[in-house]
């Protein structure tokens, strides 16, 4: 067996997508595999051909960070520095039969780290693991040279129809407050919610560079405008509060952003906005969403307001070079 890094315009990349979309039901985008000039491929190959890829996803694009202000404060240094590698493990696959799991990401791993090594003049390689679900994996990522770091996060499920007792009791959102779905938004709208992600996560007034994040997020086809929810101030068209979800995989949905502007909290502004959202959902197919959070306070209050339930906990680690 031989591993080789895959050309952009190779027909093997066509096959990995393919691939993707069979055993996960997501699109290959999901895994950074619409940009090819920035996400590489590893692919393992026998006689037979692929016998096993790794997709690597190339992290310094700040657009891959919205919402998540570890990321940003961590990374800031990092973000778009030529010279400085950033890459994320965002996909291991094995041929049933043909490759161990095992065997796939010694390969992978190894080939696309030499080429980190010829590319830039430091590196970092991350891979985000469920602790429960990928506790067998744990040994083989040590010996691959990954070191967690940081507290572990952790991944929340809302179940709608639990919710909906708790939701009934819920009080209606202020009558200052025009609730809007993304995919009804004007384009004033959408520029108020580039101003109010800067506020809440950035601590500055919108700009050009935070919308073009916000277009670049929001174009991706995981994203959902028919989930995402932004909160309008009728007096003067602000956006006071906002949630961002992702296209559902199945019947589940994933909640990636969630924030209310400083004036505006303290008035329960998620839990209000529930119903809305479960109504919507459900119209929608959509029977629960995820979450992840770092925030013991946030697990907190959704376990007691939403009755949410943890399902693992994700750490982070990363290797340097």
């Amino acid at each position: 067996m031989r591993t080789v890094l895959l050309d952009e315009d190779d027909p093997l990349r066509t096959r990995v997508e393919d691939r993707v979309r069979q055993r996960y039901g997501r699109p290959p985008e999901a895994f950074g595999l619409d940009r090819r000039a920035s996400t590489a491929v590893a692919a393992v190959l026998d006689d037979d051909g692929l016998a096993g890829f790794g997709i690597f996803r190339d992290y310094r694009d700040p657009r891959l960070h919205l919402g998540n202000v570890v990321d940003l404060q961590r990374l800031g240094d990092v973000l778009g520095r030529p010279e400085v590698g950033l890459y994320q493990v965002a996909l291991i696959e094995a041929e049933e039969g043909r490759l161990a799991d095992a065997d796939a990401a010694r390969a992978t791993v190894g080939a696309f780290r030499e080429w980190l090594g010829r590319s830039f003049q430091r590196y970092a390689l991350f891979i985000t693991l469920q602790e429960r679900a990928n506790r067998r994996a744990v040994p083989l990522y040590h010996e691959l040279g990954f070191r967690p770091t940081g507290a572990p996060s952790r991944l929340m499920r809302l179940d709608f129809d639990r919710l909906a007792r708790r939701i009934a009791r819920a009080p209606a959102l202020p009558p200052d407050l025009d609730p809007v779905f993304l995919d009804g938004a004007t384009a004033a709208q959408r520029e108020g919610l580039a101003e109010a992600y800067a506020r809440v996560f950035l601590g500055a007034a919108g700009g050009t560079t935070v919308q073009a994040q916000l277009d670049g997020v929001l174009s991706q086809p995981e994203a959902c405008p028919e989930l995402s929810l932004l909160l309008v101030r009728r007096g003067d068209g602000r956006v006071a509060g906002f949630l961002l979800a992702d296209r559902p995989a199945g019947d589940v949905a994933h909640v990636g952003v969630v924030g209310v502007v400083p004036e505006c909290r303290g008035q329960r502004l998620p839990f209000r906005s529930m119903p809305l959202l479960r109504d919507r959902a459900g119209a929608l197919g959509v029977r629960a969403a995820t979450f992840v959070t770092s925030s013991d306070l946030v697990v907190r209050l959704v376990l007691r307001a939403f009755g949410a339930t943890e399902i693992d906990r994700l750490s982070t680690w990363f290797q340097v070079g």
